[in-house]
């Protein structure tokens, strides 16, 4: 292989690196608050909504945790 074509492949590989890292920590990321937020709804009987607002999830993010929840 010529060198033009290591240095593509070689980009290629670390550019996929870094976006499978960063879903990687997303997908992390919403599992650890979906966590947190029915094991506070379980301790301490409180509502979905006051769970997260006292956890700060920020709004354009509660529709989405709200289904995941209730299809557990």
């Amino acid at each position: 292989m010529c060198n033009l074509s290591e240095g593509v492949l070689r980009q290629g590989i670390q550019l996929g690196e870094a976006r499978g890292e960063q879903r990687g920590i997303h997908i992390g990321g919403e599992e650890s608050d979906l966590r947190n937020i029915q094991n506070l709804m379980n301790s301490s009987g409180w509502t979905i909504e006051k769970v997260m607002d006292m956890l700060a999830v920020p709004a354009e993010k509660r529709p989405a945790y709200a289904a995941k929840l209730r299809k557990q």
